[in-house]
Order: C-alpha cells, then structure tokens, then sequence
C-alpha cells in the first residue's frame, strides 16, 4: 500500500488590515480566500489542518472593519466546512502581554480550532505537539528534549527562525539560543515544522521552515508562496498558493493588467549642482541624513530616520 495523505501545514496567514493596496480590502480577501481554499481541501480528504502560528497580523492589525470580515466568514466556514480541523500554536504575532488571540480563537470556535500550545494531539499512528513562540528561544531546546523522549512517532510545531532557512531577502537569520546542529536537536522526530520566516524551506529532510501563503511584504516579492501536504510516511509537497505578487514597474512606463501589488520605481533624483560638496565625513550623521533627503526630495520620516541610523553604525 502506498502512502497516503495525513493532512496539510501552513502558518504565518496574518489576517489583517493591510495599509496598502487594501482600499477594497483586496488583501485582506486573499488571507480568506487561501483559508476557504485550505478548508475546502481539508474537508475532501477528510484529513486535518496543522498551523504553525500567526494565525493573526498583530492585535492592533485588527480592526473593527477586518475582524466583522473574520466573524462574518467564521459563520460561513463552520457552516460549510463542518469536517475540517485546525491543529496549531501561537505566534509571536498572536501575543501580547501574556494574551494568545490564536488560544482565544481556539475557545471561540472549539469545533474548528484545537489550541496545542505546549500540549499534543494523538492521532492513531502518530502524535502531534506544539511549542508557542518563545521570546530569544530561552528553554526551548530543554522543551524540546522532553518530547522527544515521549514514545511513538511524532510531530513538532514551533514558531522560530532556523539556522538554514533564510528569509524572502535571502539574509541567513541567526536564531537565539539554538544549536546549529538541528539533525541532532531533532532526530527523534518525524517531521518538524516551523513558522516565523515567511519563505519555504526545507532544511533537512524532516525539518521544514513552512512559509507563508501568500505574499505580504515587498521583501517576499521572488518567493513562490503557498503550503504544505503531509503524507503517511511523513513526507511533504509544497503546493503554490495562487495569489497576487508584489512586482515593480518603472516611472512613467505602464505595467500589466493583472491582479498583482504593482509598485513604482522612481527615477533617481539629481542632486542640486555644487552640493555634492557639502557633505564631509566629519558632518553630523543626522544633519548628512536630512540634507541628503532634502536634495533628493525623501520627506518619509520613517526612511529619513532609517538612515540616520545607518549612517550611525558607520562610526561603531
């Protein structure tokens, strides 16, 4: 007999109240349109749904307007997908001050949603367990090492950056308080699966960075998005998530018509003649910072204050 579909994985949905490119909450539908798609599977194969964390953007992501949107497609869903069930932990994202809003979903929605923070779900031939964020990961390899003495076959959930999955810019992250040697950390596991960094990879053959499904930042604009089949064998697919991308399109040129966040690229301003000798290296790194953004028309205050900080780091 040959293998056979135990479910699915994703994580990192962050359903939120997009800033941009959300003026006919545009955005905010591709999070519900992914997880009518993820639950419409669901319920075909009759196999469940496992979540590696935020479910949710951040508490002040949610808006009166965006969460009316996640009740009103709640009443739907457990309506219409009565036999899917969502397995999963809590991001960083879903926490504040000690308040999991993935925990309060869980307890909104019992039939639905199984909250496994810190705990495990026993399937008939393998079990699956959680780990919630954990801020700098302290204690988690000690948590870990206790449920890989547990008996049986087994799942992990973790919320965490893992030395070997970069993230969409392709920059190494450098997780606090982990070995680099995560064969050894998790050799007695099936399969582990980790949300946090929103590009897919497969790290090991059983270690896996899940990824988000769709693009929500212009840094994933190269990355394929989507999610995960999970097989009996403890195998996975990665299945891409059609979705808009973030794709970029020069000033003054026209871009494609297509569904997708295009954004402008300005022509580089010109600095005015003669200033180019203004700026010395012994000039204060914020009066370069805003002379700079005045000659070549940056008014954000965010960007002006970014580079004053890079401009900062030039003297450590």
């Amino acid at each position: 007999m040959g293998k056979t579909l135990i479910g699915y994985a994703t994580g990192d949905i962050h359903f939120n109240d997009w800033k941009t490119f959300n003026t006919q909450e545009e955005r905010t539908q591709v999070t519900i349109n992914f997880l009518s798609h993820l639950m419409i599977q669901s319920q075909n194969n009759e196999v469940p749904i496992f979540h590696t964390g935020d479910l949710y953007h951040t508490p002040k992501g949610l808006t009166t307007k965006t969460i009316s949107m996640f009740f009103t497609f709640m009443e739907t869903a457990i309506e219409t997908y009565p036999g899917t069930i969502i397995y999963g932990i809590s991001g960083n994202h879903d926490l504040d001050q000690g308040y999991s809003l993935w925990a309060s979903t869980c307890k909104a929605y019992p039939d639905m949603f199984t909250n496994i923070d810190n705990n495990v779900h026993h399937f008939n031939d393998f079990s699956i367990y959680g780990i919630p964020y954990i801020k700098r990961n302290e204690g988690l390899v000690r948590a870990i090492d206790q449920i890989a003495q547990r008996p049986g076959k087994k799942i992990l959930l973790l919320h965490t950056a893992l030395y070997g999955a970069p993230d969409p810019s392709g920059y190494e992250l450098e997780p606090e308080n982990l070995p680099r040697n995560l064969l050894a950390l998790f050799k007695d596991f099936e399969l582990v699966l980790a949300g946090h960094v929103h590009k897919y990879t497969q790290v090991e053959n059983n270690i896996i960075m899940v990824g988000a499904p769709n693009q929500q930042r212009k840094s994933d604009s190269e990355c394929q998005m989507g999610y995960l089949e999970i097989y009996s064998d403890f195998s996975t697919k990665f299945i891409k998530f059609a979705s808009p991308r973030f794709r970029y399109y020069n000033e003054g040129e026209e871009h494609e018509n297509t569904w997708d966040f295009w954004m402008e690229i300005k022509k580089p301003k010109k600095l005015k003649k003669g200033s180019e000798a203004a700026f010395k290296p012994t000039m204060n790194r914020e009066q370069m910072a805003r002379q700079y953004a005045e000659e070549t028309g940056i008014t954000s205050p965010r960007k002006i204050k970014a580079l004053i900080n890079i401009l900062n780091q030039t003297d450590d």
